[in-house]
């Protein structure tokens, strides 16, 4: 009898384990397959030290026809695929770019960027010529476009390069009234300045180098300014117009020193004991370091030289 149980629980079990393993054998997942050919890659960002070869496969891949962009028309595709190029500074390949959408698309709005950037292109591979010529077209063909502007003071930075600051000196004046970009509005009228000034019509420019310093922050030209503009009002005798220039050129300085004394006031007649135990330690402390340390802690007053100090900053 108990052998009768026995072979039949060994043949339950062995039913049990085969019924398992087909279930198991069932449930197994598939194996997964490689991605088809001609499915679309995923979009990747570009690795700092990637091959030219593979950041143009990049832009293709980012500007490959794709159901978002279904609805955009080709020339602005064109146009972006080619301003994508010129931001990462490829000059050489973005030119047949440029040049593409001005033969494909007459007319088209974008035609003032494609001209600009393309003189930009040009400029930056030292070929002044050619960008002279698109630059020109800008301002010739769409002077009233927000790309007037910046072309008249790519043009101006080429003349002034060559010292032809008869030629510079409109094209700065028609940036600084058209750029709408303040900074470069006020470089341009700064080089206005620079070119009155190399044409000989000092007057001119230091009336111009004047408004330039009284420029919204930041201005990097304010001294430079004050200080050309003074010198010259000096030399022609207009003694009252130079020390106003001076006056103001010192005026951050001076207003430096009348609160470093009273803050130095203050410190020589503190009420509290602990104040001035605490400032006797910062002067014993300074004496142990050398005597020469507090002589370099004013240094900034009395060793200030303003025409060094423009010099240098320039």
């Amino acid at each position: 009898m108990k052998i009768k149980r026995s072979a039949a629980g060994l043949v339950g079990l062995a039913m049990l384990l085969g019924t398992a393993s087909i279930a198991v054998a069932q449930s197994q997942p598939e194996v997964r397959r490689a991605r088809p050919v001609d499915e679309p890659p995923i979009p990747r960002a570009l690795p700092a030290d990637e091959s030219i070869d593979k950041a143009l496969r990049s832009l293709k891949e980012d500007f490959a026809e794709t159901p978002a962009r279904e609805t955009e028309r080709s020339d602005q595709r064109q146009l972006d695929y080619a301003n994508a190029l010129f931001t990462r500074k490829l000059y050489d390949l973005a030119i047949p770019e440029y040049q593409k959408y001005l033969d494909d698309y007459p007319g088209r709005p974008g035609r003032a960027n494609a001209y600009f950037s393309l003189g930009e292109c040009y400029r930056n591979l030292g070929r002044a010529a050619s960008a002279r010529t698109n630059l020109q077209k800008v301002l010739n063909d769409y002077g009233d476009s927000e790309f007037a502007g910046p072309a008249a003071y790519a043009l101006a930075e080429i003349a002034f390069a060559d010292k032809d600051y008869a030629t510079a000196l409109p094209l700065f004046h028609r940036s600084a009234g058209k750029s709408k970009e303040p900074a470069v509005a006020l470089s341009a009228r700064y080089f206005e300045a620079r070119c009155l000034e190399g044409t000989g019509r000092k007057d001119e420019a230091a009336d111009v180098y004047a408004q330039v310093a009284e420029g919204g922050n930041p201005n990097p030209y304010r001294e430079d300014a004050r200080l050309t503009a003074a010198a010259i009002f000096a030399a022609r005798g207009k003694k009252f117009d130079a020390l106003k220039q001076y006056e103001a050129l010192r005026l951050p300085r001076t207003r430096m020193v009348q609160l470093g004394a009273r803050e130095r006031g203050r410190m020589n007649h503190l009420s509290s004991p602990w104040d001035r135990f605490k400032r006797d330690a910062r002067i014993a402390w300074r004496r142990w370091r050398g005597a020469k340390t507090s002589l370099q802690e004013i240094a900034w007053i009395y060793g200030y030289n303003p025409q060094q100090s423009v010099v240098s900053s320039q």
